[in-house]
């Protein structure tokens, strides 16, 4: 039960390596050492810490280190004021913009960011969501600067965001490239009208050794003798947390001691503490918010699950496995890109509780298994989903850009 790879370390490094100095704005280097004549400028409205915001935290960082220049910038929205990645940008040493934003549309915020674009005078604008994308547009209307969008998902179905959809559809026509994560999203944006030549997949990266030698610290707390099924995400529908819940009965009954535990915060917590009330799982169902330290979390699970039903390439997945955790997740998006069924993990159809419970309770009574399962999905997620491989993606489709952009 292996996973079919021929990488091996050196020659995936070499190949970083020969990427990064083909790409038209390397110069003078090995890779971590190189310097690189482009400044980026990440933009995002963010409501919380999640995986869109993990994904330009590690980006800008990786870049930083490579010897490029990125800042980001983040709307400070007055509906729902959230400081969360700006702290955490900070933290990194990473430069920071802040946009205060009042209001659905804020011509102040589109004059706030060209401000902040002199201050910062980037080379590419690297949008993150349908409102960057529309300010970010706005704002660099008549400039030099090159315009990248990464749609880390695709909302064509929620109602409350339409006329967004369509104003960002209309945008994202209108810059030089639009990255998706998976090939799923890359259909989403083919079928908005998106030019085929301008869409590049460009697949989330994670810093893996920071999750590779964590404490079980929540375990410790809160059940050190049990064990633990694990869920992290956001309480929104599109997590399908619901169905999370309604598996843990049928577990339960082979296991009575597991404990479930919940990591993260959202609209929906309410309703979800209801529906273990319901389900008289209460005591055995843990909500315990948002955490900071989301190795020793990993490193507390014995199982982690993920049971989305709308997804792009959710970055849980990945740090759970670069955790060495053994995973079961939902056949939705790009998951069965990286959990291969039985051989990085375990995949169950969106939806489907029934599925869910068997799979965590295959995995709880066959821990070897868990254990295989644990170490492939580690080593796949390494050889695959490093956060450089995914900056030097960007680093020359950055400067294929620039050098489109200049020529013109």
């Amino acid at each position: 039960m292996k996973v079919k790879s021929n990488w091996s370390p050196d020659s995936s490094q070499s190949a970083l390596q020969t990427s990064a100095q083909s790409a038209p704005g390397f110069r003078n280097g090995a890779v971590g050492t190189s310097q690189v004549s482009m400044r980026i400028f990440q933009l995002i409205s963010s409501s919380g810490l999640y995986g869109a915001e993990r994904v330009i935290l590690t980006l800008s960082k990786t870049l930083n280190d490579m010897g490029s220049a990125a800042t980001i910038g983040i709307f400070h929205n007055s509906h729902a004021p959230n400081t969360e990645v700006a702290a955490a940008a900070k933290a990194l040493d990473l430069p920071v913009q802040v946009i205060p934003c009042n209001g659905r549309f804020d011509w102040g915020a589109v004059r706030a960011l060209r401000g902040a674009f002199e201050k910062a005078s980037p080379d590419i604008l690297h949008t993150h969501g349908y409102k960057a994308d529309l300010y970010g547009y706005l704002a660099s209307r008549g400039s030099k600067i090159a315009r990248i969008s990464t749609c880390h998902t695709w909302y064509d179905n929620d109602w409350s965001l339409c006329l967004y959809g369509v104003l960002d559809r209309a945008v994202l026509r209108r810059f030089q490239m639009a990255v998706a994560v998976s090939e799923e999203v890359a259909q989403r944006l083919r079928a908005a009208g998106v030019n085929e030549r301008k869409i590049r997949i460009i697949a989330n990266g994670i810093d893996t050794e920071a999750f590779s030698q964590a404490q079980p610290a929540l375990r410790r707390e809160i059940a050190p003798n049990r064990r633990i099924v694990g869920l992290v995400g956001r309480l929104a529908p599109e997590k399908g947390i619901q169905y999370f819940l309604q598996a843990a009965p049928a577990v339960m009954r082979l296991d009575p001691e597991v404990e479930f535990v919940i990591v993260g915060d959202g609209a929906d917590r309410d309703s979800l503490m209801d529906m273990a009330r319901t389900f008289g799982i209460q005591d055995k169902v843990r909500f315990v918010g948002k955490l900071e330290n989301m190795a020793e979390v990993y490193a507390s699970f014995d199982v982690v699950v993920s049971s989305s039903v709308k997804e792009g390439l959710p970055m849980t997945i990945l740090e759970a496995l670069a955790a060495g955790r053994p995973v079961v997740a939902t056949s939705v998006g790009a998951v069965p890109s990286v959990i291969l069924h039985e051989q990085t993990g375990l995949l169950v159809p969106p939806g489907d509780a029934e599925a869910l419970a068997q799979q965590i309770t295959l995995l709880l009574c066959n821990r070897e298994f868990g254990k295989t399962l644990a170490a492939q999905g580690r080593r796949f997620v390494r050889e695959h989903f490093s956060a450089q491989a995914m900056t030097l993606q960007y680093i020359t489709l950055y400067s294929e850009v620039i050098a489109a952009r200049r020529a013109a």
